[in-house]
């Protein structure tokens, strides 16, 4: 642990590699970004993603990267001011992602890209800006045209640890030697890396495996990984909750940073935090290949094994996330991470038609899961369902229960786990206790700042398949109606 005098240190060097600390928005010393933002833009009071932001532009001011001879080029940008911001400096702005009106992710949900022109909080030069449509491991920027590349915590939002160094591979082809990528993603404090796909956050030991890999870059500054623990703006929050800093506050005295915790999240069983580093390209030497990088024999075989499920190889999936699950190098949160694509691969391969001995197998892990409210809910939702399919109704609903109670639980993951709880009580002879603890749940909400029109909006949001979740388009719409009555009774 650092010194207790580092944790209080008005600002870290930037550029630099560093995990989030709330405490540096305290400091007056702030970028020209945060000076020309307007006062009243919300996400002031949601310091996690401010904080990113804020590296992110001071860094790019430090490296003098804003100016008339520069094209930046955001991955994952969404809607972010910073693709405003520099167009007001650079002489081109290319901000990409995977643009849909239905898209899980609400950063992109645009219909169209003229959309997100239209969200800008600050005038620039529409001009300056192109709104593109693409993944960031293909972005179908030209080789070598991009002075510096931005993401804020977009990164990891790929399926596979091997789709990482495919993105740091197009960032190389993308950028001229001497460019950087002022970058920010997910970086654990708690155990092995938690590799879901959306997720992907790092450790210890896969950022010293990843530095090496990229052969054509060095870390610009210097890197200090503490975190402090001490500043209640660095805390983790249950994640179905606003954050308190964004609630109206009555003394101007006190910052909204002090409220509650917003910079750390719970995921599963773990804690993650954000992690923002700068790279310099200093030649053309590439990324290493996937075979060459010296990351632990688990972490690669789960990673292949995800590979191997997301091309459909599916026996080649069961067989190296089953040894992943059985290893004794295991910890538990790694074991249900593999579990979960294990047994989904298992289903799809038809493995279901033998039901009792399928079930079995579900039961069988869950009695590795964790006896308090402390759940992996995106591993345990599938295996409630396949439960469910099963004919095992009472232990599918006693599942579903531990996750919607999970407080590293989303609000839009509840409100899809409340959805499919409800539905399969009301078929099974539960309703009534089904709707006690949807309405326990539904007002414990609204006491936390949710209006019923919020709650409304929210249960009609396109619900997730970035993991592939096996729900039919009419189990969707029996979830939303049966949700929406739930809302309805609670909240009119």
């Amino acid at each position: 642990m650092a010194d207790f005098n580092t944790y209080w240190a008005t600002r870290r060097a930037r550029p630099g590699t560093c995990l989030g600390d709330v405490s540096e928005l305290d400091s007056r010393k702030l970028s020209s970004f945060d000076a020309v933002m307007p006062q009243d833009y919300f996400v002031r009071k949601l310091p996690r993603k401010w904080w990113e932001w804020e590296y992110i532009a001071e860094c790019a001011e430090t490296l003098d990267l804003l100016n008339s001879s520069t094209t930046a080029l955001g991955l994952g940008a969404g809607f972010e001011p910073l693709i405003f911001h520099f167009a007001n400096s650079c002489k081109a702005v290319i901000a990409t992602d995977l643009y849909s009106s239905d898209t899980a992710w609400s950063e992109a949900r645009f219909a169209t890209t003229k959309q997100v022109i239209e969200s800008a909080p600050i005038r620039f030069p529409t001009d300056r800006v192109e709104v593109r449509n693409a993944d960031m491991r293909q972005t179908g920027a030209a080789d070598a045209s991009v002075d510096f590349v931005w993401s804020c915590s977009s990164i990891e939002h790929i399926p596979t640890l091997k789709d990482l160094f495919l993105v740091f591979a197009e960032i190389d082809r993308i950028l001229k030697v001497g460019g950087h990528a002022i970058l920010t993603t997910e970086f654990t404090v708690t155990g092995n890396p938690y590799l879901l796909p959306g997720v992907n956050a790092w450790n210890d030991e896969l950022f010293e495996a990843i530095k090496p890999a990229l052969r054509g870059f060095e870390f610009v500054g210097p890197t200090d990984l503490s975190f402090n623990a001490l500043h209640p703006g660095n805390a983790a929050r249950p994640r179905r909750y606003l954050p308190a800093s964004s609630l109206p506050g009555s003394s101007p005295q006190l910052s909204y940073y002090h409220r509650a915790g917003t910079l750390a999240n719970p995921v599963g069983l773990s804690i993650i935090v954000p992690i923002a580093f700068v790279l310099r390209k200093t030649s053309n030497a590439g990324v290493a290949a996937w075979n060459e990088i010296a990351i632990s024999p688990l972490v690669r075989m789960y990673a292949d094994g995800l590979d191997a499920f997301f091309a459909d190889r599916l026996p080649e999936a069961i067989e190296l996330l089953g040894n992943v699950y059985r290893s004794q190098d295991c910890d538990l949160q790694m074991k249900h991470l593999a579990f979960r694509f294990m047994i989904d691969a298992k289903a799809k391969s038809g493995q279901m038609a033998q039901p009792e001995t399928f079930a079995d197998a579900i039961e069988e892990f869950t009695t590795q899961v964790p006896s308090g409210p402390v759940q992996d809910a995106d591993c345990l939702d599938l295996c409630a369902y396949l439960l469910g399919e099963c004919g095992r109704v009472a232990q599918s609903l006693r599942l579903y229960e531990k996750c919607i109670k999970s407080p590293s639980t989303s609000r839009e993951h509840l409100f899809e786990l409340l959805g499919s709880y409800l539905v399969l009580a009301d078929k099974h002879g539960a309703k009534s206790h089904s709707d006690e603890l949807a309405a326990s749940i539904i007002s414990d909400l609204v006491q936390f700042g949710l209006s019923g029109v919020e709650l409304m909006q929210m249960s009609k949001a396109p619900i997730s398949e970035k993991i592939g979740k096996p729900r039919t388009a009419d189990i969707k719409k029996q979830a939303r109606k049966r949700l929406e009555v739930a809302i309805k009774s609670m909240t009119i």
